[in-house]
């Protein structure tokens, strides 16, 4: 193989690595500026009560995460806009994840509950995000 037929390959093949760069370059600005980051965030939340989070979605948007709970236990569910409960864990201890998909536009509130419980304020930690 001549000097200069091995330079253009070598120039051909330098141009491909190049624009195929480019197209995984712009395809990894696309998908980053798409996804929505999780949130973190802790409660203490006391006996007889609950706390609640708010999260506009659309039909077909959703929340996801998962909840900790350091000792006994807590309830996670979520109403939707009509104040329906349209999600339910019942108690549990430890971690849960979760996913909930909306059926309808509005504003879900998620609840961490506490309320049936008399005596014993809970530590709890949640992960979560909600994709429009």
């Amino acid at each position: 193989m001549s000097n200069c037929a091995y330079r253009s390959k070598l120039l051909l093949v330098a141009v491909l690595c190049l624009v195929t760069g480019s197209l995984i370059l712009a395809a990894c600005r696309e998908v980053g500026e798409k996804v929505t980051p999780y949130t973190d965030e802790s409660y203490t939340i006391g006996a007889g009560q609950a706390q609640t989070l708010t999260a506009r979605l659309e039909r077909g948007g959703y929340v996801e995460g998962d909840v900790t709970v350091r000792e006994n236990d807590i309830r996670l569910y979520i109403k939707d806009p009509q104040n329906k409960v349209v999600f339910d864990t019942g108690r549990f201890s430890g971690s849960k994840d979760f996913y909930f998909a909306a059926s309808a536009d509005g504003f879900y509130t998620l609840y961490l509950d506490n309320t049936y419980s008399l005596f014993t304020s809970k530590f709890v930690l949640i992960h979560w995000r909600a994709i429009k």
